[in-house]
């Protein structure tokens, strides 16, 4: 299927949990989500009625892969997706020394297992999505582990309106984190924000921008 030099419809899923049934409360994790859900609405473009906001006592584990559901039903082709996530995140061992990794969402109990959502079976929906630009974004300790592979991209300031535009006729998926997958990261640190979310706004507000204004993962 041919893919256009532009995206049709722009989806969004952001989770952001500060008060846990059973796990220590955090900070900054509802305003984060809040604040990157306005940048996407107000800088890119991002309609409310395709932005899924779940805070708190609405992110459960059920609502969260409900939405995720609902995404990979009805992206369509030309679309991109960003998912956000704020909030804990831990690591279980298994028996030959393997880390998996998983966030936290509202309803976790603490100690049992089957209440949490591994890093892997979320971003692994994005195989099931249409969309052909989709973002994950952790912001949660050890997310390093939602990492399967990895890619770096380089190019010269003379040929960035050939890349994107070729860019944007290709397939990508992608993954954000905040920390590695054996590593702590800060919840409330400046301004409101992690220090992971305070940068990745100022990124999107501008500071990351290349020549024609494009911001790449």
């Amino acid at each position: 299927m041919e893919l256009n030099t532009e995206y049709n419809q722009s989806w969004a899923l952001l989770i952001g949990i500060n008060e846990y049934s059973s796990l220590p409360s955090l900070e900054g994790a509802v305003h984060d989500t809040l604040s990157v859900a306005s940048v996407l609405e107000q800088r890119f473009a991002f309609e409310k009625q395709r932005s899924f906001v779940l805070l708190d006592a609405k992110a459960t584990s059920r609502s969260v892969t409900d939405h995720l559901e609902q995404l990979a039903q009805q992206t369509n082709p030309d679309d991109r997706v960003l998912i956000y996530f704020a909030g804990h995140g831990v690591t279980r061992k298994t028996p030959s020394g393997q880390n998996i990794g998983y966030v936290a969402t509202v309803d976790t109990i603490a100690e049992r297992w089957n209440t949490y959502l591994k890093y892997a079976d979320i971003t692994q929906y994005a195989d099931l999505m249409r969309a052909k630009h989709i973002l994950f974004v952790f912001d949660s300790c050890f997310s390093g582990l939602a990492l399967n592979r990895s890619s770096n991209t380089a190019m010269s300031e003379t040929n960035v309106a050939k890349w994107l535009k070729d860019s944007l006729t290709r397939k990508a998926r992608q993954v954000l984190t905040s920390g590695l997958n054996d590593e702590v990261v800060p919840d409330y640190v400046y301004d409101g924000h992690s220090l992971f979310t305070y940068y990745l706004l100022r990124a999107l507000t501008g500071e990351a921008a290349g020549s024609e204004g494009e911001i790449l993962a």
